[in-house]
Parts: C-alpha cells; structure tokens; sequence
C-alpha cells in the first residue's frame, strides 16, 4: 500500500515536512504520494490539523504539528525517554494524548502514552508528540548555519541539540520512523488491510556496514627513519637491537614505497573478506604541510590495485574546495583520469562542511554521494540518522552518514570485539548502516602500539557481522539505494481476506526483499511478469525474497494481515 501524505500546517514548513517525512518513510521502504490514487487503498498520514471529515474506511495516522515561526530557527524542547521494554528505545516530548484512547502503541518511562489508537476508531492513530518538526532540525542541520565554528569553519559539536541533550550516540530521527512505521501498520491492520515494505538492504540483511579509509598522506619514511635512529640512544620500546632492525627496514623500503601502510591494510581487508572504500587527496601538498603525488608511480599501482581487487575509489576533497564547485570539480577529474573510471563519492578533508552550500557545491561538480557527515572526534550521529537521505534541495544527492573515526573511537574505548559490539547496537535496532573511518596511517605500529590490536579487532568483527550485515562499498550502497526507490507500488486491491500489491521495477535491482508489515502475517508471491531470477524464498517474518530483479518486471505479493 501506498502512504498518503496530508499536510496541514503554516506554508513555510509544508515543503519542510514534505521532505523529511518523504526521507523517513523512504528509510522504512513505504511508497509515498500526495495524491489519492483512484480506487486504491492506503494508509494516510496526516501531519498538522486532523480533518473533520475523514473517509470512515480510511486507516490513518495523525502526527500534531509544533513547529512554529521561522523553521531554521527551531530547536526540538526537553525531550523524555520511552519505555523500552518492547524492543523500542527512543524519544518523546511531552506528549497531550486524551485519558480515553484506545490500544496504546507506545509509553513514556513516565508512564505517559506517546502513540495510542483512537478510543472509538481503532484503524485511527494518534501521536501525542510532533517527531517531524525536530526531525527537520536535525537532519536538514539547520543549527549549523548559525554556531560556533572552530579554526577550520567546522560546526563545533558542542552547540548541536543533539550533543547536549545527550542524544548523539543514538539515531533519533531512525527511532522516530520506525515508531511512525509501527502505527502505520496497526492502523493498516485494525483496517484489515495488508501492508509490506521494502527491506533497507539486499537479502534482507539485517543492517549494513562500510568500512572507509582517508588517504590523508603517504609513509614519510624519513620520519621512521630518524626516529628509529634516536630509539638507537635512547631505548624505543623495541631495545637497541630492536631499532637497528627498524632501520634496516626502512632503508630497504625506502621512499619508494609510501603506500605501504595502504598496502598492508588492503591485504588485511581482503583476509577478512572485506572490500572498502578509499578517498584519495590530488593535491601535492596543502596549509599543513606536503601530502602526495596521486600521479607517482606508487599511487598510479595503488589505484589499479584498488580497483582490481573491488575496492570502490573516492575523491577527499581538499581544504579549499567544501564549498567551491570549481575546485571540487577539477579535482574529481584529476582523480578520475588517473583512475581511468567515473568517481561519484567525495569526502571532505578534515570533515570540512558548510551545510548545505558544500552538498549543492559537491552535486554541481557531478558526485552522487558525500561522506562527510560525522564528527572528528565523536561518535555519533550528526545528522539524526544512520540512514542515506537526500538533503533537501539535492534530490540526486545522497549523504551517507559517518558514524566515527579511528581515533575518536579508540579514545572511547570502542575498538575492541566487545565495544564494536556494544557501539553498533543502536544501528542494527534500527537496520541502518554503519560507516567506519580507519586512516591508513591508524594502522602504523611504529605511532601506537594499539593501532594494530584495534583494526584486527575491527576486521574481525566485521567479518563476523557478514552473516548477519551487508558489507559493501560506498559505491555500492549509493547504487543500491538509489536503484531500491525505482521498485514502487502499481495499484492495490482488496479481496476477501488478503490484500494485493502489485509493484513495478523501472531499473535492475538485486536481491531484494519485501516484508510484510506486521511481520506476522503472512505474504505470498501471487504472480511475476517478465525477467526476475528467482524468487529465493517466502514465509512469516522474513518476508518475500527475491531474486535480481530486471527493468520493467512487475511481481504481485498477497497479504493476510491476521497472525
């Protein structure tokens, strides 16, 4: 089924809430329309005032409306914790829902209901606190066009809502949708409509995971070299006789191999049986000092080795050009001539972002994906989710959100199998995707001797995950999302007892996975027109499993919605 969008609010945050409830529901895999399809049923989502003349048949989803003046100068309120014994962490605001509602949905630790179903219209569900307008706030980042700013013009986290609520090592806008997805399908359900969702990943992977790599400088060999040397006189934690073996290395690696370090670490990743995503720099040297040559020989090797072996290959945009499409521009081609192939991702160096100005600079100089959105020396979620979404404005852009970087994570304390665990639960509750930043130099055992232990760690983890994640490429998962929005909802029926949904490719799409909503229904593969291989499998909970999907294919699911 479709969702139907009813918005009814001031003008100014219509096209507001139209984009961010669009990102949300997307991240759910619901198809959205604003426009009632003729005779097909849908759920509808009204977000403001509720009208006095519902259709009776109508299963809905009322969501208050508290934004009010300017929105770039909204900023969410106090905000409380739900009651997460079912499964559902997250947060609220206080919420105003009347004592005689009916099935509650969602609670306050406070005991307060947050989402309940109407008292006399049970396919009717109300929200009794406004997750939109705050959710606008901070993924639009709105905040950052007016805080402080440091050395580099980065937004300080400290002036985020999120960092001092205490909120950014949790995807709270991601907690928001899934909470809207769950009354949209009590609402469906209490209608006696089936409801079935696209599943966020290929084979229906429970979440997603990409490793990444910055390639801010090559080995300084020199540098090894005369530290080695005073270890000589001075005692390094390898003894004198350890240093002298130390140099004798450096001399037979000498400068001709300074990316060594990139070298190791890729061969460690195809051990592990992974393959990441490299962001190389094309400027020889910058306000910091030297950084390479991507022309060299060495760098030339590097790159065809990356793409060789499947690894995907990004520019790392230098410190002048986060906001100067020229730059960016002359940069990506630099890259891709030398790559000898298309380069669509880009992330800043330095994490340099002027928002939104560097996403429209970045899409005018022809990427399809920044990976930018993270903090240096944070974990966390910038920008609310661990989802891609399009920024508003930049609809053939999609940001992949940066969940932390080697350094800050272990300064935290996070690299290692138990933090790694611990540290990505919040993703895999909500099925997002979880983007790790590992320099090539964090791997050098000469600058700590806990870099090694903490990227095995990590690459063991990650290979464990494989059976329950999908590792991929940046590459990878921009193709992915962008193909998984062209698979959409043709028309709908109703019979006596199953609801029909029949959907149409526009592109290829492979392995992709629908489920039904709530999982507990029962959902069949009804009829498949033209290519599709498969499909892999149906049943409860794990939903339709198809095959590669070609353009032009339509396949209609059925759906009992009764346990």
């Amino acid at each position: 089924m479709r969702i139907l969008l009813s918005i009814e609010t001031d003008d100014i945050w219509k096209d507001r809430a139209r984009w961010v409830l669009g990102e949300m529901l997307g991240m759910l895999g619901f198809d959205v329309t604003e426009n009632r399809p003729d005779r097909d049923p849908c759920v509808v989502l009204h977000y403001g005032t509720l009208p006095d003349d519902l259709r009776p048949n109508d299963p809905v989803v009322h969501i208050p409306f508290s934004g009010t003046g300017m929105p770039d100068a909204y900023e969410p309120g106090e905000a409380i914790e739900l009651d997460d014994s079912g499964g559902r962490p997250g947060i609220a605001f206080p919420p105003s829902l009347p004592a005689d509602h009916g099935a509650v949905i969602a609670r306050a630790v406070n005991g307060d209901t947050v989402v309940a179903a109407d008292g006399e219209r049970p396919s009717l569900i109300h929200f009794g606190f406004d997750p939109v307008a705050p959710a606008y706030a901070i993924l639009s980042r709105s905040e950052e066009s007016r805080g402080a700013r440091d050395d580099l013009d980065r937004y300080r986290p400290g002036a985020s809502w999120l960092v001092r609520s205490g909120f950014l090592d949790r995807p709270v806008i991601d907690d928001w949708a899934r909470l809207i997805g769950e009354a949209i399908g009590a609402a469906a359900t209490a209608a006696g409509y089936g409801l079935a969702t696209k599943a966020a990943w290929p084979g229906g992977q429970d979440y997603a995971i990409s490793l990444t790599h910055d390639q801010d400088q090559s080995v300084r060999w020199e540098r090894r070299l005369a530290r080695h040397s005073l270890d000589i006189f001075r005692g390094g934690p390898r003894g004198r006789s350890g240093a002298i073996r130390m140099i004798g290395r450096d001399v037979r690696e000498g400068p001709v191999r300074p990316t060594i370090l990139s070298e190791r670490l890729i061969d460690q990743c195809i051990d592990a049986g992974i393959r990441s995503t490299f962001f190389f720099l094309t400027i020889k040297k910058d306000q910091f000092g030297p950084r390479y040559d991507i022309g060299s020989r060495p760098f030339t090797r590097l790159l065809a080795d990356l793409v060789d072996r499947g690894f995907a290959v990004g520019l790392h945009g230098s410190l002048g050009s986060y906001k100067d499409r020229s730059i960016l521009r002359a940069e990506r081609d630099e890259l891709a001539r030398r790559l000898g192939m298309e380069v669509r991702g880009v992330r800043q160096h330095y994490l340099r972002l002027n928002l939104p100005e560097t996403w429209l600079a970045q899409r005018e100089a022809g990427f399809s994906y920044d990976a930018s959105l993270g903090y240096p020396d944070e974990p966390g979620y910038r920008g609310g989710t661990s989802f891609p979404f399009r920024p508003r404005d930049v609809d053939e852009m999609l940001v992949l959100p940066l969940n932390g970087m080697d350094r800050a994570l272990v300064a935290s304390g996070i690299a290692n199998q138990a933090g790694w665990e611990e540290w990505s639960q919040p993703v895999r509750q909500v099925g997002g995707l979880l983007d790790i930043l590992w320099h090539p130099y964090y791997t050098d055992p000469d600058l700590g001797p806990e870099r090694q232990p903490a990227i095995r760690s990590l690459l063991n983890w990650i290979g464990e995950e494989s059976s329950r994640a999908w590792v991929a490429t940046m590459d990878e998962i921009s193709d992915w999302w962008n193909a998984r929005r062209f698979f959409t909802v043709v028309n709908v029926s109703r019979g006596a007892d199953r609801t029909r949904i029949r959907y149409r490719s526009t592109v290829r799409i492979p392995q992709l996975t629908l489920l039904p909503e709530p999982r507990s229904s029962d959902i069949r593969i009804e009829s498949v027109k033209g290519a599709i291989a498969g499909p892999a499998g149906a049943g409860r909970e794990r939903g339709v499993r198809l095959g590669e999907i070609e353009a032009g294919a339509e396949i209609v699911v059925s759906i009992d919605p009764r346990p």
